[in-house]
């Protein structure tokens, strides 16, 4: 079994679709997501990310 790396690339939040952000939101038990601004989403998603 050999180690192979594997890179995924994501664009950055900041271009992801409204859709996109809520989805992710919604997925990790984001509280409110639905009243947030997009500059609230994407907030939010960064943190998410950065804590995975």
């Amino acid at each position: 079994m050999s180690k192979e790396q594997i890179i995924i690339e994501i664009p950055p939040v900041e271009s992801w679709t409204l859709k996109d952000l809520k989805y992710t939101c919604r997925r990790n038990k984001v509280k409110g997501y639905t009243t947030m601004n997009r500059e609230q989403l994407i907030s939010s998603v960064k943190e998410i990310l950065k804590n995975k």
